[in-house]
């Protein structure tokens, strides 16, 4: 299993979001960071309790899980 794909099977808890920014992905079923992941911008920032800045924040998380 390459790393990513390890990472894929964690928490949307384990990224450091803010606890509204989780919530609302949580209720949303996008419970993994693999299930995150497939989603886009659009469709994130249309998931009540998400805003611009939870986009943002979920953006720098992403990004800094990915290898350099």
């Amino acid at each position: 299993m390459t790393a990513l794909a390890y990472v894929d099977v964690l928490s949307v808890d384990t990224l450091g979001l803010s606890s509204m920014t989780t919530s609302a992905l949580l209720n949303s079923h996008i419970e993994t960071i693999g299930e995150l992941r497939e989603k886009t911008p659009e469709e994130l920032g249309g998931i009540p309790g998400i805003g611009r800045k939870g986009v943002l924040a979920i953006a720098e998380a992403l990004k800094s899980l990915s290898p350099a």
